[in-house]
């Protein structure tokens, strides 16, 4: 019998890793499209000649692309990211699809955390449950603010670069019966007890 699949998408500072983590400590397996993304940033030279001829030379690193670089570039416009998104996500969402199969097949619970594209990538249909997460934007920023890397400037630009993604993303949300948005600035302990709800350790594994 095959596994159930959780999707976790929401906009960049909104929980995603926590609830995620929560999710693996309690028995899930895990699958990263943002991490699957960063693989084929190295691993595919013919995607990192499209980006480089895309958004400049500068954006090659010794092992392949280097994310930072690329960063900058596809974060200083709406449609600059639109044209890092449109050569990315063909070959994402091949990898993705094939992966998250495979995956279901082996576990009984697998949990996908796909930034704010899980519902671009065609992805909803293989999830029993999505979860979207929320929570203020100086909350984001706060969150932001500790990872480092980014100053106050950059991450206000790369907020507002994401918004009409974001904002599709809740659209696709509201359209879907499978998805529930969940706010995370609630308590570690909040958190704790919903991702026990998903997995079923109490009460349903669909929480409504």
């Amino acid at each position: 019998m095959a596994g159930f699949v959780i999707g976790i998408t929401g906009g960049t500072g909104t929980g995603k890793t926590a609830l995620a983590g929560y999710l693996r400590r309690l028995g899930a397996a895990y699958y990263s499209v943002d991490a699957v993304a960063h693989a084929l940033y190295q691993r595919d030279a013919a995607l990192a000649e499209r980006l480089a001829r895309a958004f400049g030379s500068r954006i090659l690193g010794v092992d392949g692309v280097d994310r930072a670089a690329l960063g900058t570039a596809a974060f200083a416009s709406a449609s600059k990211l639109a044209r890092l998104n449109s050569l990315v996500h063909p070959a994402l969402r091949r990898e993705a699809r094939l992966a998250i199969a495979r995956m279901r097949a082996r576990h009984r619970v697998t949990v996908v955390e796909a930034g704010a594209i899980l519902f671009r990538l065609g992805l909803a249909p293989a999830m029993r449950r999505i979860v979207v997460t929320r929570c203020a934007r100086s909350t984001r920023i706060r969150r932001l603010a500790k990872r480092g890397g980014l100053s106050a400037a950059e991450i206000s630009c790369r907020l507002a670069v994401l918004r009409a993604t974001e904002r599709r993303m809740l659209a696709a949300a509201r359209r879907c019966r499978t998805a529930v948005v969940l706010d995370t600035g609630e308590s570690p302990r909040a958190l704790a007890s919903f991702a026990a709800r998903l997995m079923g350790v109490r009460g349903d594994a669909h929480p409504a």
